[in-house]
């Protein structure tokens, strides 16, 4: 088997990607880098990659869209307030996202007591 022209482009949701990789949601970027998500996305657009957008993000969904180009997803927590998730699957929506990913991993958070001693509620 030959391997010296390995390719790994393919296509997800209709669009042609560099790996089969996307980006995923990482909360609260700006934490760690001051351009945060936008940054992180214009990252994945670089590299031809799809960017998740984390509903637990530092840059409101309009800004990441606007200011970054390039396909997302978004993810997002179904609230017991449906019109809440109703109203951000509309924000997200409006602003041209592919596909939206629900997470179900954290009915209830841990009990995280680092956080707590330093008043970190994300």
């Amino acid at each position: 088997i030959d391997v010296s022209q390995i390719k790994l482009q393919t296509q997800f949701l209709g669009l042609e990607i560099s790996a089969p990789l996307i980006v995923p949601p990482m909360a609260m970027q700006k934490l760690a880098h001051p351009e945060g998500e936008v940054g992180l996305a214009r990252a994945a657009h670089s590299a031809g990659l799809v960017y998740c957008i984390t509903q637990q993000a530092t840059t409101t969904l309009e800004t990441i869209c606007e200011t970054a180009p390039g396909p997302k997803l978004f993810q997002m927590y179904v609230f017991r307030n449906r019109a809440k998730s109703e109203e951000m699957m509309r924000r997200a929506e409006a602003c041209g996202i592919k596909a939206i990913v629900i997470t179900v991993d954290s009915p209830v958070l841990g009990r995280r007591e680092r956080d707590l001693r330093n008043k970190f509620t994300p």
